[in-house]
């Protein structure tokens, strides 16, 4: 935390974002998102899409600050915009939602194929979910499938037992 709070102050964005991570997803007993917000802030600022993303996510469900979908969604943008996949599938999310935006599957499905194309687990889960529900999509195992598998490559749980049940495991 040193390290992140002494580059944080000589203006690196990383270091603010890293600032921010350890106090917004820290243990229970460092924890604190009041403290999370200024590094955050001062990280997207500079540049740094990952603050901008973790941001958003402490918007989107009220941490430290008020909830407000919308800041949520422009932060969520301005990631996906300069490719930061976690932007991208967030505002996926948004959309499918319909959280601070009409409810649109339309336009979840785009965001969550750049994520997914970027590599990102989330992304790659949640189009996978479309494409095997059918929600907005045609229906295609295979590809939900495939989706699922390379999430569940990257570490992601949900993923893996969606994978499992659908193949019977």
């Amino acid at each position: 935390m040193r390290l992140a709070k002494l580059a944080c102050d000589h203006n690196l964005s990383i270091g603010c974002r890293n600032l921010g991570v350890f106090y917004h997803q820290g243990s229970s007993r460092v924890r604190n998102y009041q403290k999370a917000i200024e590094p955050y802030v001062k990280g997207c600022s500079g540049g740094d899409m990952v603050a901008c993303s973790n941001l958003g996510v402490m918007y989107q469900y009220g941490n430290g600050l008020t909830k407000d979908y919308q800041k949520a969604i422009t932060l969520y943008e301005k990631a996906c915009n300069c490719a930061y996949p976690q932007g991208c599938s967030n505002l996926g999310f948004m959309y499918e939602k319909g959280l601070g935006v009409k409810r649109s599957y339309a336009k979840a499905v785009p965001y969550y194929r750049i994520a997914s194309d970027y590599g990102d687990p989330q992304g790659q889960y949640n189009l996978a979910l479309l494409y095997y529900t059918g929600i907005s999509l045609k229906v295609d195992v295979p590809k939900a499938l495939s989706l699922f598998k390379k999430a569940c490559e990257s570490g992601y749980e949900p993923s893996c037992r969606n994978y499992r049940l659908i193949k019977g495991q």
